[in-house]
């Protein structure tokens, strides 16, 4: 017989004084941080669907303008053009959002500065400089291909060759092939944070 009772059932859990509570400022913080990087994820496929979508508009104008170029009877601008030219101008207005919010979230990722130490892990590997560098290398790429994707929807339509009209198709079909960088860095942090496709 034992006389001593058994306590390894009863014994409580000591938390150690560096294991955050479910209310500590870091653990809010971390939440917060994995829905700014999901938010930018999920804008990111915004822009991938909008980049597609525009695409699809450049090679029915292209098949418009193609017409229209090789034979000289026809009007130099059918109506189809402008609605398609329409269409182009909503998607970069899509696409700035998404820069927009790339923006916005990079300032509240800022914002927790004071509440983490800018050496601590957040993702699986990253900490908090890391993250803040790979969205503002994100957000200059987001702008310099708003930049070129502005510029052939000002002038895909008033192509003068059909060499210069597939000059601006193939431009925008091959943008995002040119910005592997960007879409490395979101995979990453696709798998910091555990996210899925």
């Amino acid at each position: 017989m034992n006389i001593t009772p058994e306590r390894h059932h009863n014994v409580s859990k000591l938390k150690s004084p560096r294991t955050p509570t479910q209310d500590s400022p870091g653990t809010v913080a971390c939440l917060r941080i994995n829905e700014i990087v999901a938010s930018v994820v999920e804008h990111h496929r915004k822009w991938k669907i909008a980049v597609d979508k525009g695409s699809q508009f450049c090679s029915a104008i292209k098949n418009m303008l193609t017409d229209v170029l090789q034979s000289s009877g026809q009007t130099p601008y059918p109506e189809n053009v402008s609605v398609y030219c329409n269409k182009l101008a909503i998607l970069l207005t899509i696409l700035a959002d998404v820069l927009a919010n790339a923006q916005n979230s990079v300032i509240r990722l800022k914002s927790f500065v004071h509440v983490l130490d800018g050496n601590e892990i957040v993702g699986t590997t990253w900490n908090m400089h890391r993250i803040v560098r790979a969205l503002e290398a994100i957000i200059v790429s987001y702008r310099q291909e708003i930049e070129t994707r502005k510029h052939i929807i000002e002038n895909l339509a008033h192509s003068l060759t059909v060499d210069e009209l597939l000059l601006y198709v193939c431009t925008w079909n091959s943008m995002m092939d040119v910005e592997r960088d960007r879409e490395l860095l979101v995979k990453m942090m696709m798998y910091e944070f555990g996210l899925t496709e």
